[in-house]
């Protein structure tokens, strides 16, 4: 293979990732350009809705109001979710493979990241989850990107903005693991494969929020007294909405 000549864009894209201070996507993207790992099992993950456990979990229920986290515990058959568009499945597959791929480049083949899905509990308030790795100070997380959604992003600043659902589940993986910063990075799954990398640092107003959240919850399952709902404040996606507008189960007579 020709060597990687200064004027290419390839080289140019390494460079501006250097510049901007970037750790895992200069030897990322370099490796990326000649892999050389034997061939390896690639573990999609279960894109439907997860069962209820009994848990609260950092990927899915941190932005969840009280009363939707009250009923997934006690009734989750009254929250509907709204369905995904078939593109959005096969995007989130790509997402799950190009996942898996990238975890084991960092971890095994470059060893840029110590450990893949970390398992993470807090039995006080019930949550648990897995967190993508860590490194030696930092903990870390794998995005996937539309290259619309990628033109969007390009500070930690502009991805809390867009993704608060996203903010907060770094707030819990920090708020479980310990570290106080998470190192992000976002991979666009077509041609050119665009990559950014940012930290967040770990907030423990919103990081405890979510856990008083989350006990306070609890203590009304025990008192089986349910939260009142957010009303007008809530997300037109909430999943209790049917739930909150039936005269005949929650909503107002």
């Amino acid at each position: 293979m020709a060597a990687t000549s200064a004027h290419t864009p390839e080289f140019r894209r390494v460079i501006t990732a250097i510049e901007k201070g970037y750790i895992l996507v200069p030897p990322l993207m370099a490796y990326l350009r000649a892999p050389d790992f034997p061939d390896f099992d690639v573990k999609v993950r279960n894109l439907g809705n997860r069962a209820p456990d009994g848990y609260f979990h950092p990927s899915e229920h941190p932005g969840y109001p009280a009363r939707v986290l009250y009923l997934y515990l006690t009734a989750p058959e009254y929250l509907h979710y709204e369905p995904w568009d078939p593109m959005v499945n096969i995007s989130a597959t790509a997402g799950s493979i190009w996942h898996a791929i990238i975890q084991h480049i960092l971890f095994t083949e470059l060893k840029l990241i110590k450990g893949v899905e970390q398992r993470l509990v807090d039995e006080e308030c019930g949550a648990r989850g897995s967190m993508d790795g860590f490194l030696d100070d930092e903990a870390f997380e794998f995005k996937t990107m539309s290259p619309r959604m990628m033109g969007k992003i390009k500070t930690a600043e502009d991805f809390i903005a867009r993704y608060p659902k996203y903010y907060l589940q770094a707030q819990e993986y920090m708020r479980m693991s310990g570290y106080q910063r998470i190192r992000v990075l976002c991979m666009v799954v077509s041609f050119p494969f665009e990559m950014i990398e940012f930290t967040i640092d770990y907030d423990p107003v919103a990081a405890m929020g979510t856990k008083t959240k989350y006990l306070q919850v609890r203590q009304a399952v025990a008192d089986q007294r349910m939260p009142e709902c957010g009303g007008s404040s809530c997300s037109k996606d909430c999943p209790a909405k049917i739930f909150c507008s039936s005269p005949f189960i929650g909503g107002p007579a």
